[in-house]
Order: C-alpha cells, then sequence, then structure tokens
C-alpha cells in the first residue's frame, strides 16, 4: 500500500492477505515473475517526495510514479534478497523491544534511588 492522500504521503506499507483500502491508498498486485515484498522494498528507495503535489492536502498520483524504474532480477533472486530482508527487519523489531526495555528498568531504577 501507498499513502496517496494526506500528511503520510508516500509512506509505504506490506500487508498479506485480503484486506479493506481507504481512498487515500493505493494498492499494488503482483505480476508473474515478481515476488511482491521485493517490490516493497525497492519501493523504500523511491523518493516519492518528489512526486508530491498540493499544499494543504499533499498528494502522490500513480501516473507519476508509476515511470519509476526498479530493476527485478530473478523471481528466486528477488525472493532470496526479501527474505533477507524481513530477516534483518524483524531483527530489528528485537532490538527495539530489548531497548525499550532496557530504558523503562533505566527509568525504574532510577526512580528508586531518588524516593
Amino acid at each position: 500500500m501507498i499513502t496517496k492522500d494526506g500528511s503520510g504521503v508516500g509512506s509505504l506499507r506490506y500487508v498479506r492477505g485480503p484486506h479493506s483500502f481507504v481512498g487515500t491508498l493505493n494498492i499494488m498486485a503482483s505480476k508473474d515473475g515478481i515476488y511482491l515484498p521485493y517490490i516493497y522494498y525497492a519501493l523504500q528507495n523511491v523518493c516519492f517526495e518528489t512526486y508530491r503535489t498540493g499544499q494543504a492536502i499533499p498528494h502522490i498520483y500513480f501516473r507519476d510514479y508509476g515511470k519509476e524504474a526498479i530493476y527485478c532480477p530473478a523471481y528466486n533472486d528477488q525472493k532470496r534478497l526479501a527474505n533477507g530482508l524481513e530477516l534483518i527487519d524483524a531483527k530489528i523489531g528485537i532490538e527495539k523491544a530489548v531497548l525499550q526495555n532496557l530504558q523503562s528498568a533505566k527509568a525504574s531504577l532510577i526512580s528508586e534511588m531518588f524516593i
């Protein structure tokens, strides 16, 4: 999904399975030979700000950013690369949770010191 209207214009989300979408989102579906998670990661390198129009309510249009060229290796390579990036994202999520727990523990210990 790509947010096409509003303050989050150009932000990306990857979802699996059936979903309902609001009118402020564009969705992409993959063609044969294209691994959609790979496209998701490739689109994270697109500067959607370049395609932003509008003042009060910003917009981006597929007719503009749809011209972006994305390198697509063979399907198996797309899948291998995307799976590797998914593992890295999962590790980042784990590390963020650990950091948040450590910060919470630190705050608790500091508050106990000054009671």
